[in-house]
């Protein structure tokens, strides 16, 4: 039913997307096990959630207020879309949170002496992939709820590495509170220059290590971009912030952009015709400035109603019809213990909320950013949560509160005694190292990953009540889902109203979603439950997006146009053909023999053949499509920038790709013409790809490039290796395009006549390369020409073990590349063959045949000669001045200083020495 999808193999080394990973497949093992029907229908589908959609990075140059400059990794994930656009949190990582795990693998590349580079890349990838799983539970917690939006996350690294003595250190680089927020207005900015944030892509939320204040940092960032790039739907609006951007100075402190918006957000609210808006700022949630009240508390109010859900559900399991949540609710916390993990606003909230329900806090912990250590208060008699609360709101700490102390072991505080053990610090707290020694009766992670899927599975054992993440921590991002439909909509809705809001939901899906039809029908726990819920409405929505999506698209197919001289795109267009997965793929192969070799051609010849190709692709691909006729006459009359807004605004498509499977047009040709002329085509060749595949080799590697005349003279491959520190020789050998040619197509009448053929291209070949391989001492050979492919197995053979880096695979991963980006459908892949029409035989084409045919050369002769063919060809058209070239029917070499030539029945022999 599906087509087959190929993911990416890859090791991974973090282990909280391990544990995610494992989380998600004992969510698919049991659909697989309660729902086979279903299972089966979508199999192909559930591997999907083990990838991320996208990930975007960077490395940040920021200037500290001291003119320091630092170097920040960020990264953004987005998991899954099927839902909606991506939703998320925005993190600042420091090293201490990545916990023991990532120091055991820092520590294993600093006992290998890795170099700093690697050590880097390492705790890169550690990083992006803490922010992958992140995003995962982001996604089952938005697809549990029903909430339209998929999955993402973004993180910024507070680490940087230190080679001191030969020694590297990583170490935490701290930002002053002025710092972060000039740092979030920077990363708002960029993401919107670039794409990635907006109200209909991606709009961010505080996370771990962030605030209310640099969210509104964050959005001014955005809206800074949006009035450079004249993207904002309101006039009015986007006049004023062009006014503030043009008169801007310097761009340091303060919400000028955010604070205009918000007051004209205002102002149309108060005095428009109600159906105007700023949707904008609906990019970033949890804002000080246009934001939602009661989203500050979102998160810890509705994690402390649904533990006392978990309490009422646990204790009365028959009675769950009548469970409910809010006002009507009863309380079954009163003089519950509970233990807090975390207390910055999660928990310091839920402390607030617990107390007014009656239970007791017993202790809170928090990392203490001055004494660098876990500090913890313990009272079993129950603490003051008000006046802890004060104290922490003053000091910024709760360190010598009371009783305060300092916890050596981190995980003690979570093996303390109390009822319920509420998590709201960072992730991977409950592990396979301390989940045995948990005490407490309910298990609540109010954080993302708080607890690994095998402390989840010991403690399930233990019987403990677990309220896992994509349950518990479900305010917060209900809360942004709300704030945005409330900037959409330019209203303001009260605390009260949106905290109503956020329980009918919660309610709803935990009684009949959860409850009901997993608990009591299945007998599963509700923390799996929540994750099969999600991940069953997750993979319908795929699959019912997919179908919809080949129904309206199964006759719009991708048509991938490869352009060539003649073999070159026959080998790659039978390649592809092999290689592609199922779609609605038209493959339509354009040769154009008449002019080949094109690597005989001046870079006007190759412009003015290559214009004429791509003109025949594009009429051909009209008719492909049946467009509208008219609309294709009037798109070729208007100008270059609306052809770009149609493509953009999604009236026209970019389906239509072509491929130069010839390096010496991708050499030469002039991109820039060709994409005003033709902006609704994609272009590709092997040029670049193939220099980037040249760059990743070990710098010992000694690299030769042999390609045509025109690509070797061109100097692109020489000057780009080069300036990658390779040493690389370069050698135009334009007999072998021709050569291989011959190869293809020569038919012989005897045996005979087929080995000496052979022999005579094997001495070619030998006489071409031997020199330039054995005397360079050559390990690589990049083999600059598509043709050349064709040859491979007899270079080969003759020089031995020589590296091949073939531009045919290069542009097919190209086309590869570039089709995972498009939205390939169903149907049936299609191969045309289709040559230009022009008759005869080029005559440059005439002279290199003859000369590898000739009896009177020998091999090192016709090596030297084709060298000089565009010398034979100038010698021999200023002796026929009123010849014309294409009027010349054959050319035979009379001995090895002259040429005889025919046309019309005439024949001249011309010297090619006339001064001998």
């Amino acid at each position: 039913m599906y087509p087959s999808f190929r993911l990416k193999k890859r090791e991974i080394t973090n282990t909280l997307l391990k544990s995610i990973h494992n989380r998600l497949d004992e969510a698919i093992d049991t659909i697989r096990e309660k729902d086979p029907v279903f299972y089966k229908n979508c199999n192909k589908l559930f591997a999907l959630l083990k990838q991320p959609q996208s990930v975007w990075e960077r490395h940040l140059e920021f200037y500290k207020d001291t003119g320091q400059k630092i170097v920040l990794y960020s990264s953004v994930v987005f998991h899954n879309t099927a839902l909606g656009p991506p939703k998320g949190g925005v993190m600042l990582i420091t090293p201490q949170i990545l916990g023991k795990d990532f120091f055991k693998t820092f520590d294993s590349f600093r006992d290998q002496r890795a170099s700093v580079e690697e050590t880097w890349k390492s705790c890169c990838k550690w990083v992006t992939e803490e922010i992958e799983a992140l995003s995962i539970v982001t996604t089952l917690k938005l697809a549990l709820y029903s909430l339209p939006l998929g999955g993402g996350m973004c993180g910024v690294f507070l680490g940087e590495l230190k080679d001191i003595n030969g020694e590297i250190f990583l170490q935490s680089i701290e930002l002053a509170n002025d710092e972060k927020q000039r740092l979030f207005r920077e990363i708002g900015y960029l993401l919107t220059m670039e794409g990635i944030m907006g109200y209909n892509t991606y709009s961010p939320g505080p996370d771990l290590g962030t605030d209310e204040a640099m969210m509104d940092s964050m959005a001014d960032g955005h809206f800074r971009a949006l009035a450079e790039m004249e993207e904002i739907k309101e006039k009015g609006l986007l006049e004023r912030l062009k006014n503030i951007r043009d008169s801007e100075i310097i761009w340091t402190s303060g919400m000028p952009y955010l604070k205009v918006a918000d007051e004209f957000s205002k102002n149309i609210r108060k005095y428009g015709d109600g159906k105007q808006s700023v949707p904008e700022l609906g990019a970033v949630t949890s804002k000080t400035y246009s934001g939602l009240e009661g989203r500050t508390e979102a998160t810890a109010f509705a994690a402390v109603e649904i533990t006392n859900f978990l309490v009422w559900y646990n204790e009365n399991p028959k009675d769950y019809l009548k469970v409910r949540i809010g006002r009507e609710r009863k309380n079954y916390l009163e003089g519950k213990t509970v233990v807090i993990q975390g207390f910055g606003k999660a928990g310091l909230n839920a402390a607030r909320y617990f107390s007014l329900m009656g239970a007791k806090v017993v202790a809170v912990s928090e990392y203490d950013q001055k004494q660098k250590k876990i500090v913890a208060i313990y009272n079993i008699q129950g603490l003051n949560i008000p006046a802890l609360v004060e104290y922490r709101e003053k000091r910024g700490s709760i360190y010598m509160f009371e009783e305060a102390k300092i916890y050596e072991d981190p995980c003690q505080l979570l093996e303390e005694k109390a009822d319920i053990l509420f998590l709201a610090a960072i992730e991977n707290q409950i592990t396979v190292y301390n989940a045995f020694n948990i005490q407490a009766n309910y298990v609540v992670s109010a954080v993302n990953g708080g607890i690994t899927q095998e402390g989840y599975h010991i403690l399930r054992e233990n019987r403990k009540i677990i309220g896992s993440d994509s349950i518990v921590k479900s305010g917060g991002i209900i809360a942004s889902y709300l704030e945005k439909i409330q900037n959409a909509q330019n209203d303001t809705w009260e605390k009260n109203y949106v905290f109503e809001d956020i329980i009918a939901r919660i309610e709803n899906v935990l009684k009949n979603n959860v409850i009901k039809n997993q608990v009591e029908k299945h007998g599963m726990d509700m923390s799996l439950a929540g994750d099969v819920v999600a991940i069953r409405r997750i993979v319908s929505t795929t699959e019912a997006k997919y179908l919809q999506r080949v129904k309206k698209a199964a006759k719009k197919p991708i048509i991938i146009g490869i352009f060539d001289s003649g073999l070159g795109g026959i080998i790659v267009a039978e390649k592809l053909n092999k290689m592609l997965s199922e779609g609605n793929i038209k493959l339509l192969l354009l040769t154009d023999k008449a002019n080949f070799p094109f690597g005989q051609k001046t870079q006007d010849e190759i412009n003015k053949i290559a214009f004429q190709a791509i003109y025949e692709i594009n009429e051909r691909c009209r008719n492909i499509k049946k467009s509208n006729v008219f609309f294709n006459k009037v798109f070729n009359k208007i100008p270059y920038l609306m052809k770009c807004l149609l493509m953009k605004l999604g009236i026209v498509s970019r389906d239509i790709i072509v491929c130069f499977a010839c390096n010496t047009v991708d050499t030469l040709v002039d991109r820039q013409r060709l994409r005003k002329r033709f902006p609704h085509i994609q272009f590709i060749g092997p040029v670049q790809n193939t220099i980037a595949k040249i760059k990743k080799l070990p710098m010992e590697a000694k690299i030769g490039v042999i390609g045509t005349v025109g690509t070797i003279k061109s100097g692109i491959y020489e000057k780009h290796i080069r300036e990658a520190g390779y040493s690389v020789i370069v050698k135009s050998t334009p007999l072998l395009a021709v050569l291989s040619e011959m190869l293809y197509k020569k038919s012989f009448d005897t045996e005979e006549m087929q080995k000496a053929f052979y022999r005579i291209a094997r001495e070619i070949i030998q006489a071409n390369l031997e020199e330039f391989i054995k005397c360079n001492r050559i390990s690589h050979i990049c083999l600059a020409c598509t043709h050349y492919d064709y040859l491979k197995a007899t270079i080969k053979d003759i020089f031995g073990e020589l590296q091949f880096i073939s531009t045919v695979e290069t542009v097919i991963d190209e086309v590869k590349n570039l089709l995972k980006r498009l939205p390939l459908q169903l149907g049936e892949r299609e191969l045309e063959f289709v040559k230009m029409a022009k008759k005869g035989r080029d005559f440059d084409r005439l002279i290199l045949e003859e000369i590898i045919l000739s009896q009177y050369l020998t091999p090192n002769e016709k090596v030297r000669f084709g060298e000089m063919e565009n010398q034979i060809k100038g010698i021999i058209q200023n002796k026929l001045a009123e010849t014309r070239a294409e009027e010349i029917e054959d050319i035979k070499f009379f001995d090895s200083k002259s040429v005889k030539v025919k046309s019309y029945g005439k024949e001249w022999v011309i010297s090619l020495f006339p001064r001998d």
